[in-house]
Formats: C-alpha cells, structure tokens, sequence
C-alpha cells in the first residue's frame, strides 16, 4: 500500500503540479519541472517572500550571473569545503551517499570526519542499498556542476548558491543607491549542487531555487530598521539540547542573548510567510543550532524545520555569517569592500534567510492535500498561493450558457482576478477538476443568469452553493 506521501506525488504528477523532467526519456535523478498548476503556486509563494523581504521592509533585489568563475569560489571556500561523503558500490559501481547511508541504517549522525565513516563501515560492513554489494572507496565529492568558460582553459562554476553574486555586486550597489547600514539586498533564482543520491522529490535536487536575502549590519551596532515589527512574534523555538521546546517572543530571545537584532527580524519574516502560504504552524519548529552543526563562518544558526509526510523538512537556514563572506572576497579580489561608519571603515557583518523555494513548496502542497473524506483527492491550500482566484463554468453548452459565462469570465480577469475556465465534461467532474487544483471559489453559469443575471458560488472548502449577481462576484472573490 503506498505511504501518503507517494500518493500526494503521484496526485502531484497526475494533476500538473510537477513531474520528472524531460520525462519521454529515462529521466535523470534530481531534476523536475513544474507544470501549469506548480508553475502558478510557486509564482504567488514568489510575489509574497517579495513583498514580505524586499518591498515591505524598503530592501533591493539584484539579478546576478548562474555562471561564476573559480577565484570566486576559491574565494567563498565552496571549491575546498563544498563537499560530500561519498562511497562506491564494488559490485554494481553506483555511488552512494554514505553519511545518509550510515544514518539511515544505524541510527549515527556523521560526525563530518572521513575516518569516522571507514571505522563504521569496518564494524557494520554496510552493503550498497541498490544491489547488496560491497562498498569501498570513500572519498569526499565536490557539489559543484564545473563548466568552461569561452574556448580556452578557464574554469567556472554553477553558483551553488545566490549568495555570493550578493556579495560580489554589494559595495557597487550601496554607493549606487546611497546606502548607509543596515540595509538588506535579496535574491531569488536557480542554483545548482550535483548531489551524490538525489531522491524524494523535489526535496533533494540537482537544480533547485532559493529565495536569499542578505542583510548587511554594522559590527559596532546591531540597531535595525525593521525589529519593533516583529519583536512581539511569538515563534516555536527549539533549544539546542535537541528537545527543550517552547513558544516565546523574538524578544525574548534577544534579552536572553542567544540573537541579535537582525537576526530576530529575519526569524520572524520567515514566520509570516510560513503563515502567508498557510503552513500549519503547529507542525513547524525554529531549530537551534548546536556548534558542532554550524557552518564555521556562521555565529549563529537557526534552521526552519516543517513536518511533513515525508519527515522533518529543513526549508529554511538563519545564519549570522558575520564579516566572513565580504572578507573572503577583499582578500581574494583585493579590492576595498568596507563602508564608512560612524567608528571608521568596517567590512559589514552579514545575517542572513535563505529559503529552499522548491521545499517551501512542497510543504504548502502537503499541508493542503485532502485525499479522504470525499469521492476525488483535493487541495485545501491557502487562497493566497491558489492558482486561480476563481473557476467560471458554464452548466451546459448551450442556449447561450457559454457566451454568458466567457463574459463574466472576461468580466472577472479585466478586474485583475485569474480565472479557470472549463465547458467540457459534467459540472460535477468540472467541480471536482477545480478542487484538485485548489481552486477556493467557482462560478456556474446557469439559467438564472438569463431571467435575473444571477450565478450560482459553490465553496471549496464547505461545498456549499448560494445564489449571487454578477455585480458581487468580485467582492466574494477579493
């Protein structure tokens, strides 16, 4: 019998949402597309991390390049550090994530020492999952696609990340645009890590987007423009012993010591947008991140873990990566990347939120699938990330019912309002369509509308019809 989580994809590839890639041909691990529904959903989870991140908070938003050059990567330390442990099956030659491999046989959380994986697998004697064979050669493996820049022999990369072009492009755009500290310069796009067994979905890819934002402070002072609007959110917030947890004010966490400012903005920025795409909070935790954990550049750490039908998902990671980012790349570019403040020329301190979009995602899609309780699968997803406001059908095709209900379909989309439109198959199968995609509100155009230009709004969620005039419909769609 298949877990809910195959059957929400499974729904996911039948219904558009998205499906392997270049799938006419044996497709490649790692890769997925986004189909008309996904394509919509993941636009509006888009258009509100922009509202919330960079319009709202008076923050900027840059463009940079896929393709970068080794020195910058050097630089950021992804060419020595961007790695993962890797082990070859001696039989069938497949390579194997081994600290995954190690966790999910026996329990052990790698300890990110290669010696440590030679002397599990030396007690345990571990067999490749896919065909029981031996397996040997460990080694660490760079994550990074490599590519050729131009016709001679210089090397480059597919950013790992949206950060570093941030970075790079930082003191350009703060003496363009005028910018004093604090100031928050954000990101959105595609990255790519070439994983060594990428599986489930779209939780583990090969090509992947991130939502990044970079928030630039003064070393010498933590004050920030954007805290008082979130300092009195309350967040579930995960000790870091693993297992104290407790719902506590972001300024609590301030006065405790354990963030900054900045830090706390960012926090509570991710709770809203968790709640504007209608996560269920009550299965979302703000993990606390041990120092053993951490990146090493990182002073503080907090991933947003989301509980899902296929675990504990971490969407989300907070970090204060302090000055060590811009640092990096003043010594390898040695060009001047500080700022004037009021205590002198400071390489700004950087906190950052950056989010897994293909992640996020998923979680508003399997907190909203609804696959019991009536005859067809549906999707309660949140109205704000729905792909069309509203769904105009016609009863029939005839006398004059589908001229009718094109018109208020135009009607409703020259108000801005996206619209569904179907006239084919029965209005129940029509109804059902509409539900699968998550569609909140639908139209029908019926017989009324010729005696008294009244429609019929059926409810999603409750499936309850009611009568209304055209000159309504907008109201009880907004």
């Amino acid at each position: 019998m298949a877990s809910k989580y195959e059957n929400i994809l499974n729904f996911c590839f039948k219904k558009g949402y998205f499906y392997p890639s270049n799938e006419i041909y044996e497709s490649v691990a790692g890769f997925y597309d986004y189909g008309p529904i996904g394509a919509k959903i993941k636009k509006k989870i888009v258009d509100i991390w922009r509202n919330i991140f960079i319009d709202r908070t008076g923050f900027h938003e840059v463009e940079s390049t896929i393709v970068g050059p080794e020195i910058m990567y050097k630089a950021s330390g992804h060419v020595d550090e961007f790695t993962d442990p890797a082990a070859e099956c001696l039989k069938c030659h497949s390579i194997i994530r081994i600290d995954k491999l190690i966790e999910e046989k026996l329990g052990i959380v790698w300890d990110g020492k290669m010696e440590t994986i030679e002397s599990i697998h030396n007690q345990h004697k571990l067999k490749c999952p896919i065909c029981g064979g031996e397996i040997g050669n460990f080694k660490k493996v760079n994550l990074m696609f490599k590519t050729g820049i131009g016709y001679g022999n210089t090397l480059g990369y597919l950013r790992p990340e949206t950060a570093q072009g941030i970075y790079t492009s930082t003191i350009r755009n703060a003496k363009t645009l005028g910018l004093k500290l604090p100031f928050g310069i954000g990101q959105l796009g595609k990255v790519f890590r070439n994983e060594i067994s990428p599986r489930q979905g779209l939780l583990r890819l090969r090509e992947f987007s991130q939502l990044e934002l970079e928030y630039f402070v003064d070393p010498n002072n933590f004050n920030c423009n954007i805290y008082d609007r979130y300092k009195d959110m309350e967040i579930p917030f995960m000790a870091q012993d693993g297992e104290t947890m407790r719902k506590v004010k972001i300024s609590k966490l301030f006065e405790e010591g354990i963030l900054n400012k900045p830090f706390g903005s960012l926090l509570g920025m991710d709770m809203e947008i968790m709640t504007r795409i209608g996560i269920n909070l009550s299965k979302v935790r703000f993990r606390h991140l041990r120092d053993d954990e951490k990146a090493h550049y990182s002073k503080i750490s907090v991933d947003v873990e989301i509980e899902t039908e296929a675990g504990m998902l971490e969407v989300i990671s907070n970090a204060h990566r302090t000055d060590y980012d811009l640092g990096r790349h003043q010594k390898f570019s040695g060009k001047n990347l500080t700022m004037q403040t009021e205590k002198g020329n400071v390489i700004p301190n950087c906190v950052e939120s950056s989010i897994g979009l293909d992640r996020l995602f998923y979680c508003a899609i399997d907190h909203g699938y609804r696959g019991e309780g009536r005859e067809n699968e549906w999707m309660q997803i949140s109205k704000s990330i729905s792909p069309f406001n509203v769904a105009v059908f016609p009863l029939e095709r005839r006398d004059g019912l589908d001229i009718k209900a094109k018109e208020v379909m135009e009607m409703l989309v020259n108000k801005g309002i996206s619209v569904f439109y179907s006239d084919t198959g029965s209005i129940g199968r029509r109804y059902a369509r509409a539900d699968e995609i998550g569609i909140p509100l639908t139209v029908t155009v019926d017989y009324d509308i010729l005696d008294g230009n009244a429609v019929t709004i059926r409810d999603r969620d409750t499936m309850k019809q009611e009568k209304a005039f055209l000159e309504d419909i907008e109201k009880m769609v907004r």
